[in-house]
C-alpha cells in the first residue's frame, strides 16, 4: 500500500483499481438483488443485541489497532476502485481514509433510520 516510490508502480496501482471498477464480473454488485442480500441475511442471523455486541467488539478492535499504527503509516495510500462505492471511495485513499469509512457509513444509515 503506497510503497511504490516510482511513477511506474503508481500507474500499475491506478490501472489495477480502474480495471476493478469497470470489469464486467463486478457489475453484478450494482444490482439491487446482490446489495439487498447482505442486509436481508443479517436480519435473519443477528438480533439487535447481537448486532450491537458485534459492532462494539469491532469498534474496540479498531481503536486498539489505531493505537499501534505509526502516523506515517496512516498517511500511506493507494488507488481504489471508485465504481464499487462512489459515496465512500476516492481515486486515491490513505489508510486513515479507510479507517474513516465505517463511521461515515454508519452515520449515513443512522440518519436514514431517524427520518
Amino acid at each position: 500500500m503506497g510503497r511504490g516510490d516510482d511513477w511506474v508502480c503508481e500507474r500499475v496501482e491506478e490501472g489495477f483499481a480502474g480495471g476493478l471498477s469497470y470489469h464486467p464480473p463486478y457489475s453484478h454488485f450494482d444490482s439491487c438483488s446482490i446489495n439487498a442480500l447482505g442486509p436481508y441475511l443479517e436480519g435473519i442471523v443477528f438480533t439487535r443485541t447481537s448486532l450491537s455486541k458485534t459492532f462494539d467488539w469491532f469498534y474496540a478492535r479498531i481503536v486498539q489497532l489505531l493505537q499501534f499504527i505509526p502516523e506515517e503509516e496512516l498517511q500511506r495510500g493507494m488507488y481504489y476502485p471508485t465504481q464499487w462505492d462512489p459515496f465512500t471511495f476516492k481515486d486515491y485513499m490513505t489508510l486513515e481514509d479507510i479507517f474513516r469509512i465505517s463511521p461515515r457509513h454508519f452515520t449515513f444509515h443512522l440518519e436514514q433510520i431517524a427520518r
